[in-house]
């Protein structure tokens, strides 16, 4: 086979990828001519593009042998001592680099990378805005600027940086995603909206871009487009725990409570020891619509994680919901015992020792908790409650009358003030304080099923009742186009309330109205706690030298040869390999690559790195465990004292 020929076909398999014929025909070509430096950059790059990282160095470093002042050659050999974990020796070789090409941009880059990696942040920013001084369209330079600048809680300087690339390449997806991430932190939600949809129309099925932009819709109120976008997400990988959850919480704020607790289960399911989804999971089992199946989930996930209190203080709550005051009296005592400085959990101990129909303990408890806390009277309005439903009024209207005092602006305290003035046949004065509760809040469920509850205990029949139709309207208003399961469910709630009332059932009428104002309260679950999970921004990786010329253009001109008289014309292959660049297409789908093989054309920005979400204090991508070890090398010759000449061979950047 002639000598172009064979150079030829290297090039184009190494073009589609096709590395192990790239490298045949590479090695076939320099087994007739050892000494062409051309040659061992190409071999370089096969095998930098296969993470092959100890026959990578050992190619650039014959090459660097052979010609020691080969700009190219010794920046492709940092580029893999970079990904290799060398950074030091990677330092070392881009140094040598810029010495013969000391403006050369993607060279400046590469430095700022390696610079960024040791911590030397602000002379990575010197040498990223060298980059792009000396060559402005270098986007993948502004790229890792921008997040370095995030990194060290500079982000408007990060928009900047962002920004000035995007003037380069506006269509840039990682540079548009990693805008999108700052602009969502500085809370410019809308902007950092048309970054992710930028993002994801330049890189369709981006799984990143698609997380951060369901997590910014979420967080602009439009639920059902945040929940379209994790749907989407969910089935480009069905597996993906971070978008079951995130779905979860966009449902748990819709108000779909039932459908949350599936997708938090679901996100468990495939990685039980998921934080974020066993949190989320634990808060919103409380607002279940059935308390059993809060309590079933919340006891087997306390089984796999015995000592999460926060599980056992959901459980707790459900249980109390549910009546069962001894069992939530032990899972206080637990939580109290485990950790004695939680005085809250102290509180709700005593609180649920009352509940329990323990009085002596619950008093002795709360005497406690008021010496560790003599401000906090918040659990006045709770205990005016638990007094009143035992039927000691007066001792409930004082609490309750402290309650007011203390806080004229929870409507808890008038509520209980209302209810126990109800239950002492004290008309007037109830029906103002329960009307004063509702001047505060007038759209919470809760007061109004107390409203209902005291116009019963009053015998008003049609406003107890009127108090109740209110609750459904409200219902309607809050619940989905889509799912109308808790509307039927307050409807068939308001009939048994309207049939406990006319059976003078006051206990079911009771039960019916508590469970009733739960669900209307659905619609409006706090979710400020739960815990969505966004994907870091990225880093592109360093940019290897590989650039051809024209090579078949020149193979057409030349003459053919005998194959027997290659070894007599190295020189001349070494010219016309100057000449044809590096095709963005042989990064393929993959992008991004910065192992030796040219991943990412500058012009356009280059494609993103396969994975590996920057930290926000390095870029590239970790060595695996199957790289060859470097330390094997011949070491490489230092540069001689004179000044360097220019390569025989231009091999100029280009990626």
């Amino acid at each position: 086979m002639k000598h172009k020929e064979l150079l030829n076909r290297a090039v184009s398999a190494f073009r589609v990828n096709d590395f192990e014929v790239a490298e045949r025909l590479t090695t076939e070509l320099l087994r007739h001519f050892p000494d062409l430096v051309a040659g061992h950059i190409l071999l370089g790059t096969v095998y930098g593009r296969q993470r092959r990282f100890g026959p990578a160095i050992n190619s650039y470093e014959q090459a660097i042998t052979l010609e020691p002042h080969n700009a190219e050659a010794l920046n492709n050999l940092a580029v893999v001592y970079r990904q290799s974990g060398d950074v030091a020796r990677a330092l070392e070789m881009v140094k040598r680099a810029l010495k013969v090409t000391p403006r050369n941009g993607e060279m400046l880059y590469n430095l700022g990378n390696i610079l960024k990696d040791q911590g030397e942040y602000d002379k990575a920013i010197e040498a990223y805005e060298k980059a792009v001084s000396e060559q402005p369209d270098i986007a993948v330079a502004y790229n890792n600027l921008g997040t370095l600048y995030d990194f060290r809680g500079e982000p408007e300087k990060a928009v900047q940086a962002f920004e000035r690339g995007l003037l380069q390449d506006p269509n840039h997806p990682t540079l548009n995603y990693n805008l999108g991430n700052t602009l969502n932190g500085l809370n410019r939600l809308d902007e950092a909206r048309r970054c992710y949809e930028t993002a994801r129309k330049m890189r369709p099925g981006w799984e990143d871009a698609l997380n951060n932009l369901g997590i910014v819709l979420d967080r602009m109120d439009r639920l059902e487009e945040a929940q379209e976008v994790f749907r989407e997400l969910i089935e480009l990988q069905p597996e993906s725990h971070t978008a079951h959850n995130n779905l979860g919480t966009v449902l748990a704020r819709a108000g779909r409570v039932d459908e949350a607790i599936q997708e938090f289960q679901t996100a468990l399911s495939q990685s039980p020891a998921y934080g974020r989804a066993s949190a989320n999971l634990g808060q919103i089992a409380t607002q279940a619509s059935d308390p059993k199946t809060a309590r079933r989930i919340l006891q087997q996930m306390l089984t796999q994680a015995p000592e999460n209190n926060e599980l056992r203080r959901s459980l707790a709550e459900v249980l109390t919901r549910e009546g069962h005051h001894d069992e939530a009296t032990r899972a206080w005592q637990r939580i109290v015992e485990d950790d004695p400085g939680d005085h809250e959990a102290l509180r709700e101990l005593a609180l649920s020792q009352y509940r329990g129909g323990d009085a002596e303990a619950g008093r002795e408890t709360l005497n406690k908790y008021t010496q560790l806390n003599p401000e906090d009277q918040s659990y006045l309005a709770e205990l005016s409650g638990i007094l009143r439903e035992g039927g000691l009024n007066e001792e409930a209207l004082d609490l309750a009358d402290q309650a007011v005092s203390r806080n004229p602006q929870d409507p808890a305290g008038f509520l209980r003030r209302a209810e126990a003035l109800a239950a002492l046949g004290r008309d007037v004065e109830a029906r103002d304080a329960i009307e004063s509760a509702a001047s505060i809040s007038p759209e919470d469920g809760r007061v109004m099923a107390s409203r209902a509850n005291v116009h019963r205990m009053l015998g008003d029949r049609d406003a107890a009742l009127k108090a109740a139709d209110e609750l459904i309207s409200l219902q309607g208003q809050r619940a989905s186009s889509d799912d109308l399961t808790e509307l039927n469910q307050s409807l068939e709630l308001y009939e048994q309330m309207v049939d406990a009332y006319e059976g003078e059932n006051a206990e079911k009428w009771q039960r019916n109205l508590n469970k009733l104002g739960r669900l209307t309260e659905q619609g409006k679950v706090d979710t400020a706690a739960m815990a969505t999970e966004e994907t870091a921004g990225f880093d592109e990786d360093s940019i290897p030298i590989l650039d051809f010329g024209s090579i078949t253009d020149g193979v057409e001109e030349e003459e053919p040869e005998e194959e027997e008289e290659l070894e007599e014309e190295p020189e001349e292959i070494e010219e016309f390999l100057g000449d044809l660049p590096f095709p963005s297409s042989s990064g393929g789908g993959g992008g991004g690559d910065d192992s030796g093989a040219g991943s990412g054309d500058s012009g356009d920005g280059g494609d993103e790195p396969d994975g590996g979400a920057d930290d926000g204090s390095a870029g590239g991508e970790e060595p695996d465990g199957g790289a060859e070890s470097a330390g094997e090398q011949q070491p490489v010759p230092p540069p001689e004292e004179a000044a360097p000449p220019e390569p025989a061979m231009s091999l100029q950047d280009l990626v």
